[in-house]
Order: C-alpha cells, then sequence, then structure tokens
C-alpha cells in the first residue's frame, strides 16, 4: 500500500511521467508514438535509422497530427526534421514512401514551396518557417521523427 501511495505522490506532482504504451522516450499522441530525435541524417538514413528501432519515419494523416507535430518540433528545435514524404517516383506527386498515398495536406507548404527543383525529392518539415513542409535535397542533413502505432508497440513490446 505504501508503494502504490508513493507512486500516486510522484504522478500528481508531475515527478514522473509514463507513457505505458510508448516505447521508452516516445511521447503519445492518440494511437501513435513519436520520437523526435537531434542526430541528423540524410533521408536514406533517416528511414534506416528509424527502422533500426522497430519503428518508421513520420507520416502525418491529418490537421490535427500536424498541429500537434508541429507544436513538438518547436519545442525540440533544430534546422529541420524528415518525413516520409517524397516525389521521387514523380515530380511533384508527393505521396508518403512507407504507404504509397498521396500526401492531402497541401495547404501546409512554406513559403515558396515546393520547390521543384531537380533533386529536391524528399519531405522536411522546415524549422525556418515554423516547421512547415519543404522540399529538401535527399542528401541534407535533418533530424528524424521516427513513429509507431500503440497496436504495434504491443506486438513488438
Amino acid at each position: 500500500m505504501l508503494k502504490y501511495g508513493i507512486v500516486c505522490l510522484l504522478l500528481i506532482f508531475g515527478i514522473v511521467s509514463v507513457a505505458a504504451n510508448c516505447p521508452a522516450g516516445f511521447i503519445q499522441n492518440l494511437e501513435r508514438c513519436y520520437k523526435f530525435f537531434t542526430n541528423t541524417f540524410t533521408w536514406p538514413e533517416a528511414v534506416s535509422f528509424c527502422g533500426a528501432f522497430n519503428t518508421r519515419i513520420l507520416t502525418i494523416s491529418d490537421d490535427a497530427e500536424m498541429t500537434f507535430i508541429r507544436n513538438k518540433a518547436n519545442e525540440t528545435g533544430g534546422y529541420g526534421f524528415w518525413t516520409g514524404g517524397s516525389d521521387a517516383l514523380d515530380q511533384n506527386e508527393w505521396i508518403w514512401a512507407q504507404t504509397g498515398e498521396m500526401l492531402t495536406l497541401t495547404g501546409k507548404w512554406a513559403p515558396g514551396e515546393p520547390d521543384q527543383s531537380s533533386g529536391k525529392d524528399c519531405l522536411g518539415l522546415w524549422g525556418e518557417h515554423d516547421f512547415l513542409f519543404g522540399a529538401w535535397d535527399c542528401t541534407a542533413l535533418l533530424q528524424p521523427i521516427c513513429e509507431v502505432s500503440i497496436e504495434e508497440t504491443q506486438i513488438f513490446g
């Protein structure tokens, strides 16, 4: 009984933060867990990096998720974050590489984006523009955001 009371006090005073459904170091939003990394990688390296932890590079499905991601990106800071978007298969046809689904958040581009210059085929969140979408050269060094669904954590965990 004493242990239970101590744990409750720690939780009440915010001394311990627990996201029981997410891997250690990940934050939960609805049914997904996210990790904002501060180390930088090229886009292919970021995709592999996330995969090494049984997670995937970020895909964003709706405005609410975009708002959550942008808020957390602002808290973390940095030049920019990689997402799983690409137009490498068809110029200016942005898809989420993991799922093949079309990018539908077309109103979330930074000013002057998407840049259709040759080689800017990977989708990042641009820190200079409040973490709105930007087309990046895939060899640029940005921070990855890895994600995993709560359901997947139950399988792998």
